[in-house]
């Protein structure tokens, strides 16, 4: 993954876990529950991840474990607390 991507990632504990899944209700701009590719570069641009079109869509599709196009909460939660 891409050193963007991979940083720093928090350990699983209930504390970190809620703090994640209040960053992916604030990626979530649609509220539909996932987050599609236009939300994930937002996210990205918002973390200051300084990652080009090409990195963008090869991180989505690193993160979007099922491959069905889409980021939801749980391969969101495993993204950030995955070494």
């Amino acid at each position: 993954m891409n050193n963007a991507l991979s940083g720093e990632k928090a350990a699983r504990t209930p504390a970190t876990v809620a703090e994640i899944r209040r960053e992916f209700k604030h990626a979530d701009r649609n509220v539909d529950g996932r987050i599609d590719f236009d939300e994930f570069c937002e996210l990205l641009q918002g973390l200051d991840a300084g990652m080009n079109a090409s990195e963008l869509r090869q991180g989505f599709h690193e993160v979007d474990a099922n491959k069905d196009g889409l980021i939801d909460q749980q391969e969101f939660i495993d993204w950030w607390t995955t070494d």
